[in-house]
C-alpha cells in the first residue's frame, strides 16, 4: 500500500516541470494545472472519493474538477474518448482476461479503453501464452511492476470489504486480498475440525 505524501507528490511534480504557477486573476488560486475528471454519480460512495481525491489534488497545486455523470453516460464518453480524466470502480479479483482486454492496445474496440498505452502489451502477451502457476506468478508479478513503473492511470482507492464465510469451508488467508478473489481454492472443512470449532 502506499500512503498520501503530498511533500514526495509535490519533489515528482516539480521535477517533472509541473510547477504551481502564480495566479494572473483574484478568482483563482495558484495551482500547476487544471483538468475535469468525471466520476459514477449514481453511487454516493464514489462522490465522497471524489472529493478526498480533489482536495488531496488542490493540496499538490493541483485544480480538478469533479464532474457527476450517470453511469450509462459515463461508459459512452470513456469509450468515445469524451473525457480528460474519469473515475470509476474496477475490481481486483477478475481474471487477467479481463486485465488483458483492458489495458491490451490491441483488444477489440469497445472491449476496454482506447488509451494508446502499450507499456504492458508485451506481457499481457506473455501471460496468455504461460502454462504454469510458477510463470503466472512471475507474469502478474513483472505486470505490477510494469504498471507501477510507467503507470496507465492514476489508481486511487482500493475499497476494503468485510465478508462473512461458513465454518464449513476452510479459506485460504492471503493478506490485505478479497477473499472472493481465492473461492477456486476453498475447500470443505472436514466434520472432525468443524466439530473441533
Amino acid at each position: 500500500t502506499y500512503a498520501f505524501n503530498p511533500d514526495a507528490a509535490r519533489v515528482r511534480l516539480d521535477a517533472a516541470g509541473l510547477p504551481v504557477v502564480p495566479s494572473t486573476d483574484s478568482t483563482h488560486v495558484a495551482r500547476r494545472f487544471k483538468f475535469t475528471c468525471l466520476f459514477w454519480s449514481e453511487e454516493p460512495l464514489y462522490e465522497r472519493v471524489a472529493l478526498i481525491v480533489q482536495k488531496q489534488l488542490f493540496e499538490i497545486g493541483v485544480d480538478v474538477e469533479m464532474q457527476p455523470v450517470p453511469g450509462n453516460r459515463l461508459f459512452e464518453r470513456m469509450q468515445k474518448a469524451d473525457y480528460e480524466a474519469f473515475m470509476v470502480p474496477t475490481g481486483s479479483g477478475r481474471a487477467l482476461g479481463w486485465t488483458y482486454n483492458f489495458w491490451h492496445t490491441s483488444a477489440k474496440p469497445g472491449a476496454g479503453l482506447e488509451t494508446g498505452y502499450t507499456s504492458a502489451d508485451p506481457i499481457l502477451d506473455h501471460l496468455r501464452l504461460v502454462t504454469s502457476d510458477d510463470d503466472t506468478r512471475q507474469g502478474v508479478a513483472e505486470l505490477q511492476r510494469v504498471l507501477f513503473d510507467e503507470p496507465p492511470a492514476v489508481f486511487l482507492v482500493w475499497l476494503m470489504n468485510a465478508r462473512a464465510v461458513s465454518t464449513r469451508f476452510d479459506v485460504p488467508h492471503e493478506p490485505n486480498r478479497d477473499i472472493i478473489s481465492n473461492l477456486w481454492q476453498w475447500r470443505q472443512t472436514p466434520a472432525a475440525v468443524r466439530a473441533a470449532q
